[in-house]
């Protein structure tokens, strides 16, 4: 059972937004489409290990937990990829997407990927990573006066990785391998530790705990282009508002929905909440009544009066464009 889902990443709904609204010509685009192709390169991984998690068939009671996150007593953060609870033991996944042959150096806690061309990168020890959310699950429930057994796993997601060195001690594999290694596990540890009763409490607890620390990339809001972005020709000059609907000075596109989509952006980029004013200002629109025309067209939800009069942009801005 899915106690928590993956979602898709803020991270890469604002890099999403940032793109659009950067020009290609500005310096620190580069920068940006690489943190995007990264992280966009990683969560497809961890789809890839979630569709597997699905097609194992399981008979123990078991909840699973997608990109867990939390806050230690120390104030630093965990995000671990996958949590496994049962009563007979917990399996922690840390998920890599990354081609080309991987070399886990136990002695020097290193972690290198040799490309094709011979090229040498170093990453964060994934078993360092994982060592460590260990520690943060083994404090949990000794607070809860709970004795499971705690098993870690390295998945690879890349069918076309070569696994090099690693320690043998640890769990490291290619995610077609995943339902091998749980039946594994589930014969290792035949027996139930806790009761059902304690396992519920415990996912209960966890659930309780998590809280949203994903890290979100910075920018300069000085550099991003304001108002409406043509979705046919992503031009980086924004349309112009007439007549009810926004029109590309570029490739003569008009939209009515543009509205939607821009506020979606405003929302990740700016702020939650909008004026009239605001509207105004980010749009290139005079008139205070065209303004009120597009935030009555947005139906957002509205706060106080006149002047003081506020809107929140919700989440599911773009579900009203459909």
């Amino acid at each position: 059972m899915i106690s928590i889902e993956r979602k898709y990443p803020k991270k890469l709904l604002i890099l999403e937004s940032i793109l659009r609204r950067l020009p290609q010509d500005n310096p620190v685009y580069e920068k940006y489409l690489r943190q995007y192709k990264i992280a966009k390169h990683g969560y497809e991984g961890e789809l890839r290990v979630d569709r597997e998690w699905k097609e194992i068939q399981l008979e123990l009671k078991h909840f699973l937990l997608h990109s867990y996150q939390k806050i230690n007593d120390y104030g630093t953060t965990h995000q671990i990829d996958t949590i496994f609870l049962s009563c007979q033991f917990i399996l922690l996944l840390e998920i890599k997407n990354i081609s080309g042959t991987l070399v886990f150096d136990e002695d020097k806690h290193q972690f290198l990927r040799t490309q094709v061309d011979n090229t040498i990168e170093s990453f964060y020890n994934p078993i360092d990573q994982i060592e460590r959310h260990t520690i943060l699950i083994k404090t949990i429930m000794n607070k809860m006066d709970l004795c499971i057994p705690i098993e870690t796993a390295i998945v690879i997601a890349n069918p076309a990785t070569i696994i090099g060195v690693k320690p043998r001690d640890t769990l490291i594999f290619h995610v077609s391998g995943l339902r091998s290694k749980v039946n594994k596990l589930i014969l290792k540890y035949p027996k139930p530790r806790i009761t059902l009763e304690q396992l519920v409490s415990f996912k209960e607890t966890l659930l309780e705990m998590y809280c949203d620390v994903e890290l979100l990339p910075k920018f300069e809001k000085s550099n991003l282009v304001k108002g409406a972005i043509c979705s046919n020709c992503n031009s980086s000059v924004p349309m112009k508002y007439t007549r009810g609907v926004f029109c590309c000075n570029r490739c003569n596109f008009t939209s009515r929905n543009a509205i939607f989509e821009s506020l979606h952006d405003y929302r990740l980029l700016f702020d939650e909440w909008i004026t009239n004013n605001r509207v105004r200002q980010f749009f290139g629109i005079e008139s205070i009544y065209s303004a009120n025309k597009l935030l009555k067209r947005a139906n957002l939800v509205s706060y106080g009066n006149n002047r003081g009069r506020k809107y929140l942009i919700p989440n599911d801005i773009l579900e009203k464009s459909k």
